[in-house]
């Protein structure tokens, strides 16, 4: 077995899905509050105050509930987004967390929920580029829709891969228990069978 695929069991043996999308979100958190405190300031924007950490923690926060409750994580995170761009923070690495919770809202959310989370997500730029919020042209506004578009939509792939795999083994499953269900009346029956004959031969006698 190789070194990687045994770290791999390890840290699944150690943590599960709830106890990952934690680390995750205090990483990201980390990762956005120390970017937005060394992004290069761009003209239109001001030198970030206490607010814009507490607005960019909250865009990464709801991370931690991605899988659980992937749809209000997103608006969480959508709504904090407005706040802090619309206030012209420096936005750091934050669309790296909306990205993550784009692709979970398509992964582990039913599609008509997911549907309605790419619409807020959409909806989102689409406000801060109709406000004239700093470095979002129409053109910045177009590739960020459609950067959402892909995200989402490779999250929509791997849950139909994943829902394709988990119906691959409930039949599997089902198939089993009726070949065991089977073999159990034959083994019912042949005994049923056997006792018969039994009293057969000794009525006979």
């Amino acid at each position: 077995m190789s070194l990687t695929k045994r770290i791999q069991e390890r840290v699944a043996s150690l943590a599960g899905p709830v106890e990952v999308d934690v680390a995750l979100a205090v990483v990201l958190v980390v990762v956005c509050l120390i970017s937005v405190g060394q992004q290069d300031l761009m003209e239109g924007l001001h030198e970030p105050q206490l607010r814009d950490y507490v607005t960019a923690a909250l865009i990464a926060a709801p991370i931690a509930i991605r899988r659980r409750l992937p749809l209000p994580a997103l608006a969480i995170s959508c709504l904090a987004v407005l706040a802090h761009v619309l206030n012209d923070a420096p936005e750091g690495t934050t669309p790296l967390a909306v990205a993550v919770l784009v692709y979970s809202v398509a992964a582990w959310a039913p599609l008509p929920r997911a549907v309605v989370g790419l619409c807020i997500v959409l909806g989102d730029v689409a406000v801060l580029g109709a406000a004239g919020s700093v470095g979002l042209d129409a053109l910045s506004v177009a590739l960020t829709m459609i950067f959402y578009a892909l995200v989402w939509a490779a999250g929509l792939a791997v849950k139909a891969r994943r829902d394709g795999a988990e119906a691959r083994v409930h039949d599997a499953t089902q198939r089993a228990e009726v070949s065991m269900q089977r073999a159990a009346r034959a083994v019912a029956e042949e005994r049923l069978r056997i006792a018969q004959e039994l009293h057969d031969v000794v009525a006979h006698s």
